[in-house]
């Protein structure tokens, strides 16, 4: 997870760089989140078309590409993650452990 004075990627909630009193939550995407989502078919270049693609897309296709491209939720509030948990809340956790539930409700560690 991202301090708050760094500005954190929307995917992986990693420092991207530092931004002071002045640092944003979820607000860009790291260019390795932007290379893992790519080799799995998911080609966004900001956060709105992030954003727009959680949308769109099948929930469980979202939640295990999100999950298989290290999605972490950040402690600070952001769009990002209250659009994951508003349309994937129940595919994935919030816990640190990263435990991901499938359709069936049976738990896999990542």
């Amino acid at each position: 997870m991202a301090h708050a004075d760094y500005h954190c990627c929307a995917i992986c909630d990693r420092k991207i760089s530092y931004g002071g009193f002045s640092a944003t939550t979820k607000e860009q995407i790291c260019s390795e989140c932007v290379a893992n989502l790519a080799e799995k078919g998911v080609i966004v270049h900001d956060v709105p078309e992030l954003i727009e693609w959680i949308i769109k897309e099948d929930p469980l296709k979202v939640a295990t590409i999100l999950r298989d491209a290290g999605f972490r939720f950040c402690y600070y509030y952001n769009p990002v993650d209250e659009i994951v948990e508003k349309k994937i809340g129940h595919l994935i956790t919030k816990n640190d452990d990263r435990t991901f539930m499938l359709k069936d409700n049976k738990t896999k560690e990542t």
